[in-house]
């Protein structure tokens, strides 16, 4: 082919030729008002012309593709993709109206139209359209639809009945409903303007005629309040008329047009509310609160007497911020507003300044009152005096702080105490039991038989006042261990208990019985304890002639967490120990927990009174619980529920 060839008629390359074409086409469009676009075959945008630019503010790298979409309202966003999708999937026509986002931020109706376009071998090259701003049309559409609507409302669903008055005839035109209101019957026709005021109240009449007439005079409106005693039944209502006068060319009046509104339930509301606010005021203006109303902004509607005897008769609004100290102003001005901004009842302390210019502490409460949408109308409130009381408290916390600090030295001083005292204590009662121990060895043949008697009897005593040193110190100590949250191999702690008292068991053939013991959660030495004092027990209460056995159970338990704080563990590991021992009357299941309590002899049975004692202080310091249960002459049983 030769070059000549590749020109066309005009003597212009074809891609030459197609590129001025483009040219021409889009200064074309971009002279267009309205809003011109293409799409290739996906939809793509491919082209839109400067009025889209223009309208959005957008440019080409924001709009083409599919980024025209972000400049359509959030709600109608997905909505138009699908319908232009649909559209270009089935090559067909669409039309749709959304808003659009103009460039000052408004958004705008529009309607969007296109229709695919196909080459000369008909093959589908997209979509081409347009955009128009319809905005007014379709609020002129909505505001008329809105007037309709309302107009509706009025005359069938309000109430309200329609009338007219010929003013040369007196003849009455009502609605079926307004005949019904006035108490007659809906087919009755040829009603008068005398049979329209004849109802009405006497002590009403004047006032409602005073009103038409002069309607009349000063061509305005004409609306009038009163009550009727219906024809038919004789039941007293409450009437709202509004009316017009119509007149002709020469200024004649020809009708009297209008509505009436039966307000019965209005006004008896009206009422109710008047005697609620009445005994409001009353109680207010008796409580020796500040109390007050205010509208949703804070302007105060009323005040009680209080608030004058206070701030002063001036007229303060919301004056009263600049009343508070100086420390609690921006306080209590952010929490008014974040009460306002999150409709919600709130309170906070503030100080405020009396007519005497001291400043008293008071308690600002406020609730929203709210209507049938619960939107809030008016908010009530009170200032209430806490001085006092607000004194009285920072004394009480100033006592309590001092006395704390003193509880604190003198628990200091006290444990401090404690230790010297079991150092002093142990050393004496340690060498007297050396010097017994002494004579016994030494001189054991040669005293009396009396005399190596008393000897081992106070041998005995010395042993119990050492026992006894030793477990008021351990109770004592008790309250300064720090709980460690450890695991611990309970079967492990069991091992150590049995080897500590090797020689008891060995001597009494007691016998052990548990397996697969769950692990416990604790501080070591407080749990070893704990077991080491209650195994101690069932070793020490046994019956004569028969072998202890000690039987130990473990589980996992749920407590119930409906009423419980949240805060508290809700799984526990409760623990069962049984022995086959003496056992004791159930009847004293609490008192064995208490410091020095026995119930048995210390000439039968070696001990404090300490021990379980020590056992309960253990496991409340654990957040956890302990309980005994004894058959005498059969054992006894304790069940131990610790946190998982």
């Amino acid at each position: 082919m030769s070059h000549a060839d590749d020109k066309n008629n005009t003597g212009q390359n074809p891609r030459q030729a197609f590129s001025n074409s483009e040219n021409y086409f889009r200064q074309l469009t971009d002279t267009i008002p309205a809003i011109v676009w293409i799409t290739d075959p996906s939809g793509y945008c491919t082209y839109l012309n400067q009025s889209w630019y223009e309208f959005t503010g957008q440019n080409e790298q924001e709009a083409l593709g599919y980024g025209w979409l972000d400049a359509t309202h959030p709600d109608d966003k997905q909505l138009s993709a699908d319908v232009f999708l649909t559209a270009n999937a089935e090559r067909r026509p669409f039309r749709m109206t959304y808003r659009l986002k103009r460039k000052d931020g408004q958004y705008r109706w529009c309607t969007d139209s296109g229709r695919p376009k196909f080459n000369a071998a008909g093959e589908y090259e997209g979509m081409i359209g347009n955009v128009v701003d319809v905005h007014e049309e379709r609020m002129a559409t909505e505001k008329l639809r809105n007037i309709s609507a309302h107009l509706q409302l009025a005359t069938t669903a309000s109430n309200t009945g329609t009338w007219q008055l010929d003013v040369q005839t007196r003849a009455l035109t009502w609605s079926d409903y307004h005949k019904e209101m006035w108490g007659y019957d809906p087919a009755l026709q040829n009603l008068v303007y005398e049979d329209w005021h004849k109802v009405i109240f006497p002590e009403d009449r004047t006032e409602a005629f005073y009103r038409v007439e002069r309607a009349l005079q000063t061509r305005e409106q004409y609306e009038a309040v009163y009550r009727i005693k219906r024809a038919g039944d004789g039941v007293v209502r409450w009437m709202k008329s509004l009316g017009r006068y119509d007149y002709d060319d020469n200024g004649t009046p020809l009708t009297l047009t209008g509505i009436t509104i039966d307000i019965t339930e209005e006004r008896n509301a009206m009422e109710v509310i008047r005697q609620k606010e009445q005994k409001f005021r009353l109680l207010a203006e008796n409580l020796p609160q500040i109390v007050w109303v205010s509208d949703f902004f804070g302007n105060h509607e009323y005040r009680s007497s209080r608030w004058v005897e206070y701030f002063g008769a001036e007229d303060l609004e919301n004056g009263w911020i600049s009343r508070c100290h100086p420390q609690d102003r921006d306080r209590a001005e952010s929490e008014w507003n974040r009460g306002k901004d999150e409709q919600r009842p709130f309170q906070f302390e503030v100080r405020i300044k009396d007519l005497n210019d001291n400043y008293r502490w008071h308690r600002s409460v406020a609730e929203p009152i709210t209507d049938d949408q619960g939107s809030i109308v008016k908010w009530v409130g009170a200032f209430i005096d806490i001085h006092d009381m607000k004194t009285l408290e920072d004394q009480l916390n100033t006592l309590v702080t001092k006395r704390t600090s003193e509880l604190a030295r003198s628990n200091e001083d006290l444990q401090q105490f404690a230790h010297v005292a079991s150092h002093d204590l142990k050393e004496p009662v340690r060498k007297v039991k050396t010097f017994i121990d002494r004579l016994l060895f030494e001189f054991k043949d040669e005293l009396p038989e009396r005399a190596v008697n008393y000897l081992s009897r106070i041998n005995r005593a010395s042993d119990r006042m050492q026992a006894m040193i030793n477990g008021v110190l351990d109770f004592a100590r008790i309250d300064n261990s720090r709980i460690i949250h450890e695991k611990i191999d309970f079967d492990d702690l069991l091992l150590k208990i049995r080897e500590d008292l090797e020689l008891v068991i060995a001597e009494s053939k007691a016998q052990f019985v548990y397996s697969d013991l769950l692990p416990l959660k604790g501080t070591p030495i407080l749990l070893y304890q704990l077991f080491y004092n209650l195994v101690s027990n069932s070793l020490k209460f046994t019956r004569e002639g028969v072998a202890p056995v000690i039987r130990i159970s473990t589980e996992i338990i749920q407590h119930d967490t409906t009423t419980a704080d949240s805060t508290k563990p809700k799984q526990f590991i409760r623990i069962i120990l049984r022995d086959n021992g003496i056992g004791f009357p159930n009847a004293h299941a609490e008192d064995i927990f208490k410091t020095f309590v026995r119930l048995h002899s210390r000439d039968r049975y070696e001990g404090t009174g300490l021990g379980l004692a020590l056992c309960r202080k253990i496991v409340d310091r654990h957040e956890g619980k302990i309980v005994a249960e004894g058959i005498e002459g059969e054992g006894a049983k304790f069940t131990i529920e610790l946190p998982e």
